[in-house]
C-alpha cells in the first residue's frame, strides 16, 4: 500500500548512536544515544534505554530515558518507566510507580470553561 509507513523496531541487544529521523512509529527495545525526531509515535519498551532528546507526536516510556522530551500530543510514563529530564506536551500521564525527575510544561490549549 502506497503511503503506509511501517513501524521501526530497535531490538534488544542493539545499541545505536546518532540522530534518528523519520515518519514511521519507532519502538526501542535496545539502547539509543542521541537525538530522536519523528513525526509519529515513539515507544520505549521496558528493557529499552534512551540517552538524548526525543521529539515526536507521542512518547510512551516503559524503560529508561535520560533527556528532554517534547510530545506534540502526549507523553506517557508507565509504571515501569523512568525519566530524568523535562517534558513538554499537550497531555502528560505519569502512572503510579513510575520514576520522574524533571519539570513538566503543559502545551495544550485551555478550554473556554477553564480560562
Amino acid at each position: 500500500m502506497a503511503g503506509v509507513e511501517k513501524a521501526t523496531v530497535i531490538a534488544s541487544g542493539t545499541h545505536i548512536q546518532g540522530e534518528i529521523r523519520g515518519r514511521a512509529d519507532l519502538t526501542i527495545e535496545g539502547q539509543v544515544e542521541g537525538k530522536i525526531i519523528l513525526e509519529m509515535d515513539v515507544t520505549i519498551s521496558e528493557g529499552g534505554r534512551v540517552t538524548g532528546t526525543i521529539e515526536a507526536r507521542s512518547v510512551r516510556i516503559g524503560g529508561k530515558v535520560v533527556g528532554d522530551i517534547k510530545g506534540v500530543e502526549m507523553v506517557e510514563l508507565t509504571h515501569s518507566g523512568s525519566l530524568e529530564g523535562n517534558v513538554s506536551a499537550a497531555r502528560v500521564i505519569i502512572a503510579e510507580g513510575a520514576f520522574f525527575k524533571g519539570q513538566v510544561e503543559m502545551t495544550g490549549k485551555r478550554s473556554a470553561a477553564t480560562q
